[in-house]
């Protein structure tokens, strides 16, 4: 048994109706919700036909009758500008830096006698051959602890 709705050309109802089981949901909670979608522009009121064995088209086909169909273009949502997270210190986040050398000559800087003592020092402590001085254009920044709640 079929009901046809669309019963004039510009009848405003696209839904057409067929046998089926029943559902858990009335004609007017879904006739609300296409609403709903149309009112949001996800959905859009578009003029199809219908031919004679009652299959759909879009775009509607010359000598077929005409009627309103409800289509669904899709969409991209934007994505969402990423945010920085900032960790805040907490005692788990703290934790030692190893001594290292960090470039300072493009700031047109060099490095302090106390730098150049110190990765003297640590040279020598690690046992490493070679001079135990400084490569210019860079200092030594001691071993220290970051993070933490101080």
């Amino acid at each position: 048994m079929d009901t046809d709705m669309d019963t004039e050309q510009g009848d405003r109802h696209p839904w057409r109706l067929r046998s089926r089981p029943a559902h858990p949901y009335s004609s007017d909670a879904i006739r609300a919700s296409v609403n709903g979608l149309i009112n949001r522009s996800r959905l859009t009121w578009e003029t199809g036909s219908c031919a004679a064995d009652g299959v759909l088209h879009f775009p509607a086909r010359p000598g077929e009758r005409t009627v309103r169909l409800v289509c669904y273009t899709p969409f991209v949502l934007p994505k969402p500008k990423k945010q920085r997270v900032v960790h805040l210190p907490s005692a788990s986040s703290r934790h030692g830096v190893a001594g290292h050398l960090m470039k300072i000559e493009h700031l047109g800087k060099q490095a302090s006698d106390t730098a150049q003592a110190a990765y003297a020092e640590a040279h020598r402590s690690a046992g490493l051959t070679g001079t135990h001085q400084l490569p210019k254009g860079h200092t030594y920044v001691k071993p220290h602890k970051r993070g933490g709640l101080t």
